[in-house]
């Protein structure tokens, strides 16, 4: 075995991503091996160039080889590399469309400006709109990464294709970008529209269209035969010769029709006689309705056809229907025999339960219904209307003949006392001499109730604004308590005595105050546009209560009308802020008197008013020198007359 020379020419290069674990060692050969824990453990380099990991010392060695033993190890630092922001997701020079997002990764990255504008990151992604960019990336050592890109606002799309599957379901346009080479595809929406409806003749025909929502695409349209024609469709024959055959999808005539040929023997049966039609495959008669010769059969008659000889209706014989006479129905009284209704023929004595003589009655004692004698088994008890009488009553259940009665007086006791809510109860009781009768008990209403007698109502609590109060009172009998609430009081109209309807301009006025006349102590916040305004933009204080809004927040509004209102426990407050672009009337100090300081600070509150005031002062002039010019006029015309 021989020794082998130990590896030269070896050289560490530090980790270059955030992480910092892709730190290599260049000049090595798949011959030889690398340690990072001292030579505990080996692994295969790499040709040229081997990744080892992390900054740190690592071992390199020759492998052992046929004949030769592993060559002695040397060490190779890896260097810590203090490396630039790394960008990924654009290239220099690069042209994207629509948008483009990127990402940057540095461990101490301090900022990631877009043509010198600060962007924000949003999950770990920036993202740059249509224009061009120069991209500059920078962390905290002073290094930076730049990187300039273009962003179309939209795809250009010049070389489009358009596939449709086999049953036009589906219709894709495929297109790459002339400027950022991405490949643009859109599977449309289809919609269908039959062209040529399917008919005996007709093959169905539909137009299938494909419509893209990119605009680069444009719509396509394929038709396809998607059904064939039907065939005519042969009608049944109705066996009528003057009907013709027709196709019962289209109606087109088939066989066509003809007059009917009747003629022959004349035929009969019940319903009328006729004579058939000799065209082939005609089942029609030319029938008619029998003639009688007399209106109806009689008993010893038959009724015939004069036409034909058919015996319409055959002779009655004796008919019982004919010699009836009815009885009428009888109910059976207590006392009397009843009977059924029923139908006597006088001819032959016979008895029938019908007016048609079809049944017959044999034993003619079943029509009879024996008297049912007396049911006294009906108890009545009537009171007289003041409940000091009462009569009972036994009478029969079917007839009410009358078997017993009795009169008798009845005794009353007040067996409940009227109370605040409740009636008096009186029970009255009837006692009967003779022991037919039950005694009977019932109880009346003999005085209602008295009602409560409350006393004064007392407040339990007060009602506020926002929340009702309650009060209650006792009744002075029954020592019921009665609870009713207290409506909400109405909430205060406040006033903004200082500042009210004033005018702040953008970029030149220093703070707002206004003053409402509501108490400091009862104040809650403040609300601009219906939105509540945070703490931090304005101070409040007392006297009554005063609310001066910061320049830096007053500056962020928008041109025109805005509404301010001063919140307070029970109500609140609401004025008109006019806000200006630019100067409308200045002061002897060159800016407008809007009640503010520039410091933001109050130099006194009695100065608190809007930039309204110059105007006011201004018209307030004119008019009092209108006033002095009309009454020049007059006093010339006067001196003229």
């Amino acid at each position: 075995m021989e020794p082998q020379t130990p590896p030269d020419a070896l050289k560490g290069v530090g980790p270059t991503t955030e992480d910092g674990v892709d730190g290599q060692i260049t000049g090595t050969t798949t011959a030889m091996e690398w340690s990072a824990d001292g030579g505990e453990t080996w692994k295969n380099c790499t040709d040229k160039t081997t990744t080892v990991g992390a900054t740190g010392s690592y071992q390199i060695r020759y492998k052992a080889a046929e004949g030769k033993y592993a060559s002695v190890s040397v060490t190779v630092e890896v260097p810590e590399v203090d490396y630039a922001p790394l960008i990924t997701g654009i290239e220099e020079n690069g042209v994207y469309c629509e948008s483009v997002e990127f990402t940057v990764k540095d461990k101490n990255l301090v900022s990631v400006k877009a043509n010198d504008k600060p962007l924000e990151a949003k999950d770990g992604k920036y993202v740059l709109a249509p224009g061009k960019y120069t991209v500059v990336a920078a962390d905290e050592t002073g290094h930076t990464t730049t990187v300039s890109v273009t962003v179309n606002e939209k795809h250009s799309l010049t070389n489009v294709s358009y596939s449709w599957n086999d049953d036009y379901t589906s219709c894709t346009a495929n297109a790459f970008c002339d400027n950022c080479k991405k490949k643009v595809e859109e599977t449309a929406v289809i919609t269908t529209k039959i062209t040529q409806k399917q008919s005996c003749t007709d093959v169905e025909k539909t137009e299938y269209t494909a419509a893209f929502e990119n605009s680069a695409f444009k719509e396509q349209k394929q038709e396809k035969e998607t059904k064939q024609a039907l065939g005519h469709a042969q009608g049944t024959d109705d066996g009528d010769c003057t009907t013709p055959v027709t196709c019962t999808r289209c109606g087109q005539v088939l066989i066509e029709a003809k007059a009917h040929k009747f003629g022959g023997e004349l035929q009969s049966d019940v319903t009328g006689h006729w004579t058939k039609c000799h065209n082939d495959g005609c089942t029609q008669r030319e029938k008619k309705e029998h003639t009688p010769d007399i209106a109806a059969p009689t008993e010893d008659q038959d009724q015939k056809c004069t036409e034909c000889g058919w015996t319409i209706a055959a002779k009655l014989g004796h008919q019982h229907r004919l010699h009836l006479e009815k009885v009428e129905a009888k109910d059976p009284t207590c006392t009397e025999d009843g009977n059924k209704e029923y139908y006597y023929c006088k001819d032959d004595n016979w008895y029938f339960e019908d007016e048609n003589a079809q049944k017959h009655i044999e034993d003619t004692s079943v029509v009879t219904l024996p008297a049912t004698g007396h049911d006294y088994s009906e108890l009545t008890y009537t009171w007289s209307d003041d409940n000091t009488t009462c009569t009972a009553v036994l009478s029969c259940t079917k007839c009410k003949d009358v078997k017993a009665d009795e009169k008798v007086n009845s005794a009353s006791k007040v067996t409940k006392e009227a109370t605040c809510t409740e009636p008096e109860i009186t029970t009255y009781t009837a006692e009967f001499k003779d022991p037919t009768f039950a005694i009977q008990n019932k109880e009346a209403e003999t005085q209602k109730a008295h009602g409560h007698h409350y006393e004064e109502w007392i407040v339990d609590k007060e009602a506020t604004v926002t929340s009702t109060g309650s009060k209650h009172r006792v009744c002075e009998v029954c020592k019921d308590i009665e609870i009713m609430d207290i409506e909400k009081l109405p909430p205060v109209a406040y006033k903004i005595i200082e500042g009210a309807d004033g005018t702040y301009t953008v970029n030149i006025d220093g703070t707002y105050t206004i003053r409402a006349n509501g108490e400091f102590n009862k104040f809650v916040n403040v609300e601009i546009d219906g939105k509540v305004v945070d703490s931090k933009y304005y101070t409040a204080k007392s006297g009554s209560t005063v609310i001066t809004f910061s320049k830096e927040y007053m500056d962020i509004y928008s041109v025109g009308q805005h509404t301010v209102k001063v919140n307070f426990e029970d109500g609140s407050a609401e004025t008109t802020l006019t806000v200006a672009q630019k100067d409308a009337g200045k002061t002897d100090s060159g800016k407008k008197d809007t009640g503010k300081t520039g410091t933001g600070k109050d130099s006194s509150f009695g100065s608190a008013k809007t930039g309204d005031n110059s105007d006011m002062i201004a018209w307030f002039i004119l008019l009092i020198a209108s006033v002095c010019i009309l009454g020049s006029l007059r006093a010339i015309r006067k001196q003229r007359r």
